[in-house]
């Protein structure tokens, strides 16, 4: 499920479509992540996301709208509260 998160992080796929993938129920799923990551499916993959967006915006060559759908959010606005959830400054401020 984790390495199906990391090749989706544009086009994120619902706990359950991952849950079907790596062949068990959600519910088993959500458990299985909460023992090893501390946190759920959904969780896990927002943290994914980020951490991709943190590195395209160090890297600097890309626009926040590309970043963001990059990322897998079709709302510049939406990817841009979650960056500041995330990290505490928007994408344009962050000096991380």
């Amino acid at each position: 499920a984790l390495a199906l998160m990391r090749g989706n992080l544009e086009n994120p796929l619902s706990v359950a479509e991952l849950a079907r993938a790596a062949g068990c129920r959600q519910r088993d799923l959500e458990s299985r992540f909460r023992r090893s990551f501390g946190a759920t499916p959904r969780t896990v993959y927002r943290q994914l996301r980020m951490a991709e967006a943190l590195r395209l915006v160090r890297d600097g060559d890309h626009s926040i709208a590309e970043i963001a759908l990059r990322c897998g959010y079709a709302d510049s606005s939406a990817f841009t509260r979650a960056f500041r959830t995330t990290y505490g400054a928007a994408p344009r401020n962050a000096k991380l």
